[in-house]
């Protein structure tokens, strides 16, 4: 399976103009006064941070869209917390600035489906990590997650440096995977629902049981009360805030203490069933791998016509460097602008049009 390369676009426009991101004001103070996990009180705050007005109704939500593009962040309540700041400012049309992984939704999906129509039913319960490693996304070694086996095989890999990469990776897998279940869903090819499991001693006829299921409702209650006891225990307002900060080993840690002191809940965990209809999968399976060959196709044609504009410019460079270098045999002296315009040469800004001209006309959207 192939894959998408980056858009050149944005870094042909940094030439042509000159400059780079670091030049832009907005980025400048992002880069400056934002950071994963800062907890900003408020809109007013935010904008004052980064020097800009506050606005109202849609004046807002536009400027919201544009900041968007510099950083993203969740909401609770009137506060912004900071969830990823981009290492480069998004282009105003790709995507992700809106949330979408379409990039990654449909390799997902087509390994997903493929994956249910092995499945026996209508039905298939596991957990997100299990789900990760099925994609292709991760492999053993993060399920596993050996931190003192990992730095004992490098010189550089320390306690920071896995909590950071657990932190950023999980959140970003785990939104490419909903985001291709909701849109699954959305088609009336799934249906899903994240279960909260738990493992508990049971007495059951007499007899003692070490027993995994689903939680009730009365046992939810009492494991978001327990959750927020923690929260508060911690001095952290979400648990995004934990898995920001590297406390979730430490947060889950004591949650499952508390279970077992007040219910005889060993420990919890979330599942995700997914409920779907075989005849149906099998279609979209079958429409998933056409799919999939027209952007493979596609990716191809345009690595191929890029290296072709790239090979012209070359080419054309080559021959104005010839034609000059005779014209200078027969002359004496400096050549003037003027005689040298009768030769033709194309310009750096011929490949970079020609770039920007393949993801407008070429690359399948």
């Amino acid at each position: 399976m192939v894959y998408y390369r980056q858009p050149t676009t944005q870094i042909y426009k940094k030439i042509l103009k000159g400059g780079n991101s670091l030049q832009d004001n907005l980025y400048q103070l992002v880069k400056n006064n934002l950071y994963v996990g800062l907890v900003i009180k408020n809109y007013k705050l935010l904008c004052h941070l980064l020097e800009q007005e506050t606005k109202t109704s849609d004046s807002k939500k536009a400027q919201e869209k544009e900041w968007k593009r510099y950083f993203d962040w969740e909401k609770k309540g009137h506060k912004y917390i900071i969830i990823e700041v981009y290492n480069e400012p998004l282009e105003k049309n790709d995507k992700r600035s809106l949330g979408n992984n379409s990039i990654y939704v449909q390799h997902i999906e087509l390994l997903l489906l493929n994956y249910l129509t092995k499945q026996e039913g209508f039905k298939t319960t596991l957990t997100l990590k299990k789900l990760f490693l099925l994609m292709g996304m991760i492999n053993q070694n993060y399920i596993n997650e050996d931190k003192e086996k990992m730095k004992a095989n490098s010189e550089y890999i320390t306690d920071y440096h896995i909590n950071h990469f657990y932190q950023r990776t999980y959140q970003k897998l785990r939104k490419i995977i909903f985001d291709t279940l909701r849109n699954l869903k959305n088609r009336c090819l799934i249906d899903y629902e994240e279960l909260i499991m738990i493992n508990i001693k049971e007495i059951i006829n007499n007899k003692v049981f070490i027993n995994t299921r689903p939680a009730t409702d009365e046992e939810k209650k009492n494991i978001m009360e327990i959750k927020k006891i923690i929260l508060n225990e911690m001095g952290l307002e979400s648990i995004t805030l934990v898995h920001l900060k590297f406390k979730h080993t430490e947060f889950y840690n004591k949650i499952n203490i508390l279970l077992k002191q007040r219910y005889d809940i060993n420990y919890t965990y979330t599942d995700i069933k997914i409920l779907f209809t075989r005849e149906h999968i099998v279609n979209a399976l079958e429409q998933a791998e056409i799919n999939m060959q027209k952007i493979m196709l596609n990716d191809k044609i345009i690595i191929a016509v890029d290296e072709q504009a790239e090979h012209n410019l070359e080419k054309s460079k080559k021959n104005y460097d010839e034609q000059v270098e005779e014209y200078m045999k027969h002359i004496i002296g400096k050549p003037s602008a003027m005689s040298l315009s009768k030769f033709f040469k194309l310009d750096d800004v011929y490949l970079y049009a020609q770039h920007e001209l393949s993801e407008l006309l070429l690359r399948l959207k």
